[in-house]
């Protein structure tokens, strides 16, 4: 579990840096014109049209201040802008100046007001050839909302993996708990049939002088040690020999007294003498109830 925490650690923290890095680079947009598609200013402003399917190439709507699904790239209207990373511009761009130069100068087109407006298009929207490409990202999450973003994720990762630890180590604990209790009650019932029928046994004649049950109840702590006679046999029973059975087991319940387990008052079902024992409370120390 600490290797996995870590690992989990790891991969945040360099997602982080990488974005942060990435919401650092100055943008630059492009206004879209009359007869643009997204391949083709994908193509006039990146060099190629396949890169409008790229997760840092956008298309923004600066009126309505959002940013338009690439699923909906088969319709586009007239005064949007594409928008990226200047790292990512077409060569041919590039190699004109600087990249605010480029955004201020070359990438930024004419105003939409040149051109005729499309039918059911909302109105085009100027552009400042004046503009630069800090102020062109306003519509964008800045660096300190994507950091802001970008941490509280990271603060939920860490919060995630550390509710898995404590789930992963309660599991565990309640598991071992219950095998020691399955084992206790097991070897418990198994001494006290043992005890009980050794002095009833008689060699080469009755083997097996009683039958016996055990019935484990969780939710009361209890457990039913069923007793009854074998075929032939009339021992035990409460209705003939009660006072021998209740010394007999009060006799194997104190010399198994070392087990956490009480014995309760004696009852019938049908054929069977019910020796009922509770289990008794332990004191939490460590892992141990």
């Amino acid at each position: 579990m600490t290797h996995l925490f870590a690992r989990v650690l790891l991969v945040t923290l360099a997602t982080l840096s990488t974005c942060l890095c990435a919401a650092a680079e100055p943008l630059v947009c492009d206004t879209l014109k009359l007869g643009d598609t997204a391949a083709s200013a994908a193509e006039r402003v990146t060099g190629s049209a396949d890169n409008r399917h790229q997760r840092w190439f956008r298309i923004v709507d600066r009126a309505n201040s959002r940013v338009i699904p690439k699923a909906r790239y088969d319709r586009i209207l007239v005064g949007w802008q594409v928008c990226i990373p200047s790292t990512h511009l077409a060569p041919q761009l590039s190699s004109i100046g600087s990249p605010n130069a480029i955004a201020a100068r070359e990438v930024i087109s004419t105003p939409p007001e040149a051109t005729p407006p499309v039918e059911a298009s909302p109105p085009p929207v100027e552009a400042s050839p004046a503009v630069d490409a800090e102020h062109t990202a306003t519509d964008w999450p800045s660096p300190d909302e994507k950091a802001r973003d970008l941490a509280l994720f990271f603060l939920g990762t860490v919060a995630f993996g550390a509710a898995m630890a404590v789930g992963w180590h309660g599991a565990e604990r309640f598991l071992t708990n219950r095998r020691t209790r399955q084992r206790e009650v097991h070897d418990f019932g198994h001494l006290f049939v043992k005890n009980f029928e050794r002095p009833l046994v008689i060699d080469g004649v009755v083997p097996h002088p009683i039958r016996a049950r055990t019935r484990w109840v969780p939710f009361h702590r209890q457990l039913d040690i069923l007793l009854a006679p074998a075929p032939g046999r009339r021992y035990p029973n409460l209705h003939d020999h009660r006072r021998n059975v209740e010394y007999d087991v009060a006799r194997i319940a104190h010399r198994l007294r070392h087990h956490p387990f009480v014995q309760r008052p004696l009852r019938t079902e049908g054929q069977w003498v019910v020796v009922p024992f509770r289990l008794k409370p332990r004191r939490r120390t460590g892992d141990r109830i």
